[in-house]
């Protein structure tokens, strides 16, 4: 419908195994939804709009604790 009707549409960077955390992960699954989108669906690369999904880290949940640290 997308497609048909030139509306944009919102990728998140979440796959099979969830949220990214990562920057190398989120680009990994955009490139892949971009792929996909365009190659096999044919959305126009304008009518992509890519949510990186930056999650704060003030949300207080405990997986995403020490998400500002460094390794």
């Amino acid at each position: 419908m997308a497609k048909r009707y030139g509306a944009a549409v919102i990728a998140l960077t979440i796959d099979e195994d969830g949220m990214a955390l990562t920057a190398e992960k989120k680009l990994a699954i955009a490139k892949r939804i971009f792929d996909l989108a365009v190659n096999k669906y044919g959305i126009r690369p304008v009518d992509l709009i890519f949510d990186a999904l930056t999650l704060p880290i003030s949300t207080g949940q405990d997986d995403y604790r020490t998400a500002a640290s460094k390794p």
